[in-house]
């Protein structure tokens, strides 16, 4: 039997301790906390896979106060909003000093199929 199975990854694919992400400057930031989008089943029905790309405002406290979809499908870009904005960076420094900080993630969606 065939099942659609969903996977999903950040553009950047190392673990949850030591992700970077780079802002729109070319630094760095580092991601501390992680949730994974949750597959729309209206997408992962109708077949629809692939990228989110999300502009990112990181807050001087490391949380995200702004995620926009710059591309991607329409069935899958808000589920990419919901699990980004829940996501927690190392405060950005410049200076010494917390700053906020514009920055692009991509998140993948893919559609597999596996035989059990």
């Amino acid at each position: 039997m065939t099942k659609d199975d969903c996977d999903f990854r950040d553009s950047n694919r190392s673990s949850i301790d030591n992700t970077l992400r780079k802002s729109s400057n070319g630094r760095e930031y580092q991601l501390i906390y992680k949730v994974a989008p949750v597959y729309p089943a209206k997408a992962k029905a109708a077949g629809i896979a692939g990228n989110v790309v999300l502009k990112v405002g990181i807050g001087t406290d490391g949380t995200v106060k702004e995620a926009v979809a710059t591309s991607g499908d329409p069935m899958l870009t808000q589920a990419a909003i919901d699990a980004v904005r829940q996501w927690r960076y190392q405060p950005p420094l410049l200076n010494s000093k917390s700053v906020e900080v514009d920055s692009t993630v991509t998140i993948e969606f893919h559609l597999h199929n596996r035989i059990q």
